[in-house]
């Protein structure tokens, strides 16, 4: 008899229990319990997926500048040349030539064929430059002439003074735009 007053006994209390539960009470309640933690995970799945989708581009964007900033054609581009053999093997040592060998070069816009003359060592920019010419006569500048000591005091020259009796300085030329009407010709010319 004791037995089963202790079943008893906790059979009221699991009733107890489960009487006081949400879901018991409010039919709804699980539904909403559950909804509402499917909310909370995709909300959660969405701000992971797009870091992650960020962490990734980002990744994309600095790979894909690698690979361009070590792109040949990139390379070419800031003044590199590829120079091929006439079988078409790239060199990379001047003593893989000898005069009279022709090269294909390519640069970062078109290319050319060359023939060797020398190989060998890079060129040294101060023994190998050619040289100027003594004969050759200096390179004309444009604009105006430099100014020298006598002409920057001297005063301009007035077409008064410097021109000869009876004669007046031509007309100068007009800049711009010709005008629509010019005026008529008074002195019959």
């Amino acid at each position: 008899a004791q037995s089963e007053t202790l079943r008893l006994h906790r059979l009221r209390a699991r009733l107890q229990q489960l009487s006081e539960k949400r879901v018991l009470r409010d039919q709804l309640a699980f539904v909403q319990d559950k909804r509402m933690l499917l909310v909370h995970l995709q909300q959660r799945l969405g701000d992971l997926s797009a870091g992650m989708l960020t962490r990734r581009r980002s990744k994309f964007a600095a790979l894909a500048a690698t690979l361009d900033a070590l792109s040949p054609l990139k390379v070419l581009g800031r003044g590199y040349a590829m120079v091929q053999d006439a079988s078409g093997k790239i060199l990379r040592d001047g003593a893989d030539v000898s005069p009279g060998d022709r090269v294909t070069v390519t640069l970062g816009q078109g290319g050319f064929r060359a023939t060797v003359d020398a190989p060998g060592a890079a060129p040294d920019k101060q023994t190998d430059a050619p040289q100027a010419e003594a004969s050759e006569p200096p390179k004309k500048r444009r604009g105006r002439p430099p100014k020298s000591a006598a002409s920057a005091t001297d005063a301009p020259p007035s077409p008064a003074t410097d021109a000869p009796s009876g004669e007046s300085e031509p007309p100068k030329k007009r800049r711009g735009r010709p005008r629509k009407n010019p005026a008529p010709d008074t002195n019959g010319g």
